[in-house]
């Protein structure tokens, strides 16, 4: 299955079969309110390395019955680019009112929410994702739902409960433990600090 993926890269589900998919841009369930150009199939894929550091976090969970959900990893281009058309697009009051509150879209891309142009997403090596309750498959409270674009989304925002705030600390130190770093904006949104393609953008399908 990895053998039609461009050198360097696996899909997840064959290297770690039980860190759980939900990929949100493969499904109307997402903050363009449509299936994003560049995905066809609703899987994970990644840079080898990446892929093997998630395994070890992965480990580590289960012996405490937990476990990753992922919601994004490699990322086309040509989805980068649909973002921003999606810009000009007339907002959808429900998804606005789930997604972005108390911003305009232009402010999404200034403030970082959103990459104006290209996205670590698309180097491989970066992933947006969760803990959940290995027994349960519920997620771990985490304060804000994924891809809700406002300041309590912020990895170190105490406007989230005490609860979540501690959630959000247990999934950075088990990433950065593994060589991941996120970013001040998601708390979600993780990249492997040694990535092996940090300058170079793909645009291959998802599928």
């Amino acid at each position: 299955m990895s053998d039609d993926l461009p050198y360097g890269f696996v899909y997840l589900s064959c290297a770690c079969p039980t860190i759980v998919q939900n990929i949100k841009y493969a499904t109307n369930d997402n903050f363009t309110g449509t299936i994003v150009p560049g995905y066809e199939a609703s899987v994970a894929i990644l840079t080898k390395e990446a892929v093997e550091a998630l395994n070890q976090i992965q480990q580590e969970l289960e012996a405490k019955d937990l476990g990753l959900l992922v919601w994004d990893a490699y990322r086309p281009t040509k989805a980068v680019d649909y973002f921003l058309s999606w810009e000009k697009v007339p907002d959808n009051q429900d998804i606005k009112v789930k997604y972005y509150p108390d911003y305009k879209k232009a402010e999404l891309f200034k403030i970082g929410f959103i990459a104006p142009g290209h996205s670590s997403h698309s180097r491989g090596s970066t992933v947006d994702l969760t803990i959940i309750d290995k027994n349960t498959n519920v997620a771990l409270d985490m304060g804000t739902d994924f891809d809700f674009f406002g300041k309590k989304s912020y990895t170190s925002s105490v406007e989230v409960s005490k609860q979540a705030m501690r959630n959000r600390i247990f999934l950075k130190n088990i990433m950065e433990k593994y060589g991941f770093i996120g970013i001040p904006q998601e708390w979600w949104h993780f990249t492997l600090k040694t990535e092996p393609f940090p300058d170079k953008y793909f645009n291959f399908t998802v599928r």
